[in-house]
């Protein structure tokens, strides 16, 4: 990680910093073995400075401790962070980093200490398996790196991707059809992609439920679709694995499709 000056914070051997200045000469380095949970990365924040993602206790987040490079140590934790921060990139966009969990891109802005989604991948067509390298640009464009396998006999081909904060009077408008899951398998992320890229009438909006979750409560996103589902707030489309589908059938929630079936010419 690089910081506002040019000076180089290097990760060596697993439990140190190597320092270096601007002309690459070696300044200090600073002992990460009095650190009992480790250190799993290092990260340049929005205001020039460099900091260490140290494992918490009980290794349910990091702390974000500075990198003080005069005094040759970490500083005390300015922010509390979960793990999927572990790839956390520098920020542009108002934010002083970013970072990946489950289906969505997240801002992180420290003077809040709390996390913002950006974006979710698969509501943008994106597939969220193959992302690498994604940063927010200052001008709040989001761009990354997708690396996809061609069935086509051309391999694996690495696609640049830029998505653009776009006003919803400038998108084509199509029909909507919501589809709730608790974990999304990736046959059906896939399914759900093509079928996106090709419709020009219909898009199917994904909420995965499972972001919900905590280290906490491995269920909290189960309860909170069943919650909304309760109330009324019901998807077009469920995954039905995971849920619990006898509940939902005995509270007559969904359709029965055989007198679409027999109406139909080519399945009637």
């Amino acid at each position: 990680a690089v910081d506002g000056q040019g000076n180089t914070v290097l990760m060596t051997g697993g439990n140190a910093l190597t320092i270096l200045d601007a002309q690459g000469n070696v300044t200090g380095s600073i002992d990460l073995s009095t650190e009992q949970t480790g250190v799993g990365n290092i990260i340049a924040l929005a205001d020039g400075s460099v900091a260490a993602l140290v494992y918490s206790e009980d290794y349910s987040s990091f702390d974000l401790c500075p990198v003080d490079m005069t005094g040759m140590k970490l500083g005390e934790s300015i922010a509390s962070l979960p793990t999927d921060a572990y790839s956390a990139a520098p920020s542009g966009g108002g934010y002083d980093l970013c970072y990946n969990k489950g289906e969505s891109f997240y801002g992180y802005p420290l003077a809040t200490d709390t996390e913002e989604q950006l974006v979710t991948w698969i509501n943008s067509d994106v597939d969220s398996n193959n992302i690498s390298s994604a940063c927010l640009t200052e001008n709040g464009d989001i761009v990354c790196l997708s690396s996809e396998y061609s069935s086509s006999g051309d391999g694996t081909i690495t696609y640049f991707i830029t998505l653009k904060k776009t006003p919803y009077d400038q998108v084509p408008q199509k029909t909507t059809l919501t589809l709730a899951c608790v974990y999304l398998d990736y046959r059906v992320k896939s399914q759900i992609l093509d079928f996106n890229r090709k419709s020009s009438d219909y898009r199917i909006e994904v909420r995965d439920y499972s972001e919900f979750n905590t280290d906490d409560d491995y269920s909290a996103g189960l309860t909170k679709l069943i919650t909304e589902i309760g109330s009324g707030a019901v998807p077009d489309i469920l995954v039905t694995s995971s849920l619990p589908m006898d509940v939902f059938g005995n509270k007559g929630l969904f359709e029965d499709l055989w007198p679409y079936i027999e109406a139909d010419e080519e399945l009637g």
